[in-house]
């Protein structure tokens, strides 16, 4: 079954909140699936001022992007934010 992650997640910042906020709030949302099991989830989101914010969601070993604006001389290399995350019982 699909969750709908990345429109929850344009539409929170649609409706104001910021992006790192967005994305848990997303995660938040997903915590309450019942049943089945949730692997591995990378949830990548920036807003239109250029403000990014990734989550790495049950990953087994440290995620990684790149991050570039026209600003940077060369894109940066970040460490996404490890969450674990458990369905609701």
């Amino acid at each position: 079954m699909r969750a709908g992650t990345a429109r929850f997640v344009v539409a929170q910042i649609e409706a104001g909140k910021s992006v790192d906020a967005a994305v848990r709030a997303a995660i938040e949302d997903l915590s309450h699936l019942r049943g089945g099991r949730l692997r591995e989830l990378i949830i990548h989101a920036i807003d239109c001022d250029g403000e990014a914010y990734v989550a790495a969601v049950n990953a087994e070993a440290p995620v990684f992007y790149l991050y570039w604006n026209e600003d940077l001389r060369r894109a940066e290399r970040r460490a996404a934010e490890a969450i674990s995350l458990t369905f609701a019982a």
